[in-house]
């Protein structure tokens, strides 16, 4: 299949324990608190501790306020505005019919669309301000994929376009579940 380059929604996350306390070079709070601060903020998020892994998961009052109003945004800037054409109208169509976050998770997982599908992957996060990485499962509605990629120092790329994206949607509390990546 290849990889392409995405951008979607992050629906939860999860972070083994073990990989949080990073072999005694972080301590756990830091590096939890690093990645809340980079990408699961407690506003966006609620929190689940397990004792062996922490499970962010979207919040549902945030998902029904904004999740619509968000997609249709992006969707008119991302497909519209350039001229790219894709079935984004058959997504939305299909979205504007589900109700709730699961019914918006399970449409995606179904991967009728291009312009709309789920993916679980992970890449990548600093924690602790060192050249500490931990590497974290993600759950995220895509709802932009565009062709084969093939990048070896993506990061600094990636953070430069999710700057410029959040500031686009800053009305949006949503902006700050945004995930870009390429899949694997």
């Amino acid at each position: 299949m290849g990889q392409f380059l995405c951008i979607g929604i992050r629906t939860a996350l999860r972070v083994k324990r073990k990989g949080l306390g990073h072999w005694g070079l972080v301590t756990y709070e830091k590096a939890k608190k690093d990645i809340e601060e980079q990408l699961v903020p407690p506003s966006l998020y609620e929190i689940e501790e397990r004792e062996d892994e922490v499970v962010y998961t979207l919040k549902e009052d945030v998902a029904k306020e904004e999740f619509i109003p968000f997609i249709k945004e992006f969707y008119k800037d991302r497909y519209e505005k350039i001229g790219h054409d894709c079935d984004q109208d058959e997504a939305l169509k299909a979205v504007l019919e589900c109700h709730d976050l699961s019914q918006w998770i399970d449409l995606a997982r179904k991967n009728s669309f291009e312009s709309y599908q789920l993916s679980n992957h992970g890449a990548p996060v600093s924690v602790g301000g060192r050249d500490t990485w931990i590497r974290p499962s993600e759950q995220t509605i895509v709802l932009s994929l565009t062709g084969k990629v093939w990048m070896e120092c993506y990061l600094p790329l990636f953070l430069y376009l999710l700057d410029t994206i959040k500031l686009r949607y800053s009305q949006f509390k949503l902006k700050d579940a945004l995930s870009i990546f390429i899949t694997e």
